[in-house]
C-alpha cells in the first residue's frame, strides 16, 4: 500500500483563515489504517490528494493543491477517533461558508475514500 506524504501530489500549506469545529466520530481500525495511508489520485476526476501528518488528515483539492479541511485523528484501541478539525475560509481558495454542509461534506469524503477496502 503507498503512502501519501508532501511530495505524492501538488499541495499548499494549511491556511491561516479557518474556522474550527468539533465532533463525536469513531471509526473501525482497518479504517484507521487507510486514513494513515492517504489517498493520491488517480485520475482527473479524482479530486481531492488526502495525507496524515502529524495526526492530522489534510484533504487538499487535487487541481489546485489548496487545503481545505484538517481532521485530528485519535488512535483508540479499537480504531480511531475524529473529535476536531477546521475547514479552510481563504476566500480565493475555498467558497463554502457553512459550517454544518462543510462538516458534512468532510465525513462523507472520509466515508468515500476510506470506507471501501
Amino acid at each position: 500500500m503507498m503512502i501519501a506524504d508532501r511530495n505524492s501530489w501538488k499541495n499548499s500549506p494549511p491556511p491561516i483563515e479557518r474556522e474550527v469545529f468539533n465532533v463525536d466520530w469513531t471509526f473501525p481500525a482497518e479504517m484507521g489504517e487507510r486514513m494513515n495511508a492517504g489517498h493520491v489520485p488517480e485520475g482527473m476526476d479524482d479530486r481531492w490528494f488526502i495525507l496524515m501528518e502529524n495526526d492530522w488528515l489534510y484533504f487538499h483539492r487535487s487541481w489546485t493543491g489548496h487545503c481545505i479541511f484538517g481532521l485530528k485523528v485519535d488512535g483508540l484501541s479499537e480504531g480511531v477517533a475524529i473529535n476536531q478539525g477546521w475547514v479552510s475560509r481563504k476566500a480565493d481558495e475555498y467558497g463554502g461558508t457553512d459550517i454544518d454542509q462543510d462538516v458534512a461534506l468532510v465525513h462523507t469524503l472520509l466515508n468515500e475514500y476510506f470506507r471501501r477496502p
